[in-house]
């Protein structure tokens, strides 16, 4: 696997992409591992007997009707390469139905394709997938509608955390990102870790914290955002922090290999950390996720929608709820090596890189709006930075 490190990976990270100018073309992000193709589901595409006779028949005729289409296609960010191949094909063979996956390395020329095919009266894409933030874009630019039903997420008993929709119903939520501070196990000795975010503004933590530039990365961001706006911590906290020598780290993979290098010994990254820290937590770093007693920010991202006027809306809602179940939850996590919504689907993170925090602070996929804002502002770099 290649240990090439970026930051497209991240929620924000897609955003900052929204406004970049890169050439539409396919793209390679780093994955832990190359997975072993994944068995027979258990999950099925239809609902489960407990539910009612007239939602099952209701959404037996959306799959009836998905068949009948037999195709779609999926613009994406992150649905690509080996993973969006392998997608593809099992879903084929559970449905006979075709995706074709067309993925760019930059969110903005994907929502302008998708505008300038509407103004041309072509529209090729039925699903669009990506980060929170850029979803969110592309629903306010009115290209998304209210999908509706989608049985594999009415029982939340099985999910680690439910997936929720947005307020409109326009979008799932596919993956969680909990934010949390990492530590370097030989240059912190167990029991020596912070236990509060307070922690961090003692003497013998200055110099020794680890920070993807604001500008450039989310990870300080999406702290400062979860905890001032839930009330854990205020904007003098961070005044405070930024007196402590922070290093500062041009993107995230440079952040994270500094950290597992101990080069520094604590830095902000989240759980998941396929795109940051996940190939070398892989190859044994000794990396471990700290919790904090004043709460970590747990962010809904990545998100997939329905298109409107999409050209095969049943298809694109049949694969959608595939993206939910078992099975697709199990690919995602496999080739993202992320901790996947449901329960039964186990998380593919090394056991050092998990956690569950005791006081999760859960954001809504509207939060990723007020994300972007305080980067296109560059609210926190200037005051981490004095400026």
């Amino acid at each position: 696997m290649a240990r090439k490190l970026c930051f497209t990976g991240l929620l924000i990270i897609s955003l900052f992409m929204i406004f970049a100018c890169a050439p539409s073309q396919p793209v390679a992000t780093p994955a832990p591992k190359q997975p072993a193709p994944v068995a027979a589901p258990t999950s099925n595409l239809s609902p489960t007997t407990s539910q009612s006779s007239a939602s099952q028949d209701a959404w037996a005729k959306v799959v009836e009707a998905a068949k009948k289409e037999g195709k779609l296609t999926v613009y994406t960010v992150h649905l690509f390469g080996d993973m969006g191949n392998e997608m593809s094909k099992i879903f084929f063979e559970r449905m006979g139905i075709r995706v074709e996956m067309v993925s760019s390395g930059s969110s903005a020329n994907l929502i302008e394709r998708i505008k300038a095919e509407r103004r041309a009266g072509s529209q090729v894409p039925s699903i669009l997938t990506g980060a929170g933030s850029f979803v969110l874009v592309a629903k306010q630019d009115g290209l998304t509608e209210k999908m509706g039903d989608i049985p594999e997420t009415r029982d939340e008993s099985i999910y680690r955390y439910d997936p929720k929709m947005d307020k409109d119903g326009h979008m799932l939520s596919q993956q969680l990102l909990t934010m949390s501070p990492w530590v370097n196990t030989k240059r912190i000795p167990p029991g020596t870790e912070p236990k509060t975010w307070r922690d961090l503004l003692k003497p013998e933590w200055k110099g020794k914290i680890g920070i993807t530039n604001p500008d450039t990365g989310p990870n300080a961001i999406y702290v400062y955002y979860g905890l001032t706006s839930r009330g854990k911590l205020d904007q003098p906290y961070f005044t405070e922090l930024a007196k402590q020598d922070l290093q500062f780290y041009a993107n995230v993979g440079l952040a994270s290999s500094a950290l597992s290098q101990g080069e520094v010994p604590l830095a902000f990254s989240n759980v998941p950390a396929a795109n940051s820290l996940g190939p070398f937590l892989l190859e044994g770093a000794p990396l471990k996720a700290i919790d904090m007693a004043e709460g970590i920010p747990i962010y809904r991202s990545g998100a997939v929608a329905l298109l409107q006027g999409s050209p095969h809306p049943n298809a694109a809602k049949v694969f959608i709820n595939w993206l939910m179940s078992k099975e697709g939850v199990t690919i995602f996590s496999k080739y993202s090596g992320t901790v996947g919504f449901r329960k039964d689907v186990p998380s593919f993170i090394p056991p050092q890189g998990q956690l569950t925090p005791a006081n999760p602070i859960m954001m809504t996929l509207e939060d990723e709006l007020e994300i972007a804002k305080i980067q296109r502002e560059r609210t926190l770099t200037k005051m981490l930075r004095g400026s």
